[in-house]
């Protein structure tokens, strides 16, 4: 593939080819071979992103905590191929520093970017959860999450997050020069190594399905 070609293609396209061009040299292709492979499997796979993580944005976020605060322990994530198809390395699952602030089904960043926002949804306005302490269990990132706990939204969510049916979608900025291709599982797959954790959001449908809990059996 001409060099040319090449700096045309997307920078994480280009990423991949040189992933795949690497590790065909290492196997003993010679330069023409290693470059066609490479070529035929970025032809193959490679997808442009549809989405980053989603963006925090400074918008207005009332909170609304009284001195008897209701408070949950939730999995941020964990090392893993999200449903994005990306794989978030151990080193970007650092424990944050400060605080974090949260709510339902991205509905403060929605907002702000001017997606519309249906009337059920208006249910959550104002529901901001905060995240002001972390820690690692093994491989995952936990935080405990203190709730709102004189919105009216409060028991409805806290009933449904005990039946498991919400799990927690991070928000996340990184560089894009911090993603590399790495072969799991037989696929080069975009893998971020350093970022930052901007917000987090309560979702039925998170990114990574493990931090949805078990069910409490109502308690």
């Amino acid at each position: 593939m001409p060099l040319s070609a090449l700096k045309k293609l997307p920078k994480r396209a280009q990423k991949m080819w040189e992933a795949v061009y690497k590790e065909m040299r290492s196997k003993g292709k010679s330069e023409a071979s290693a470059a066609k492979i490479a070529w035929g499997v970025v032809k193959k796979s490679y997808k442009p992103k549809k989405r980053d993580g989603k963006k925090s944005i400074a918008v207005e976020q009332p909170t609304n905590l009284s001195s008897g605060e209701a408070y949950i322990d939730v999995v941020l994530g964990y090392p893993t191929i999200d449903a994005h198809g990306e794989y978030l390395g151990p080193s970007f699952w650092s424990p944050p520093s400060g605080v974090l602030k949260g709510d339902m089904e991205h509905y403060y960043s929605d907002k702000a970017s001017g997606v519309y926002i249906d009337d059920e949804n208006e249910d959550f306005k104002g529901w901001v959860p905060i995240a002001d302490s972390f820690w690692k269990e093994g491989d995952k990132l936990m935080a405990r999450v203190k709730l709102p706990d004189s919105h009216s939204f409060t028991p409805t969510f806290l009933e449904k997050w005990r039946s498991g049916e919400y799990g927690v979608s991070i928000e996340y900025i990184y560089p894009e020069e911090a993603v590399e291709y790495k072969k799991i599982n037989g696929k080069f797959v975009p893998t971020i190594k350093t970022g930052s954790i901007t917000g987090f959001s309560f979702t039925k449908n998170p990114a990574i399905p493990g931090t949805k809990p078990q069910k409490q059996n109502g308690k």
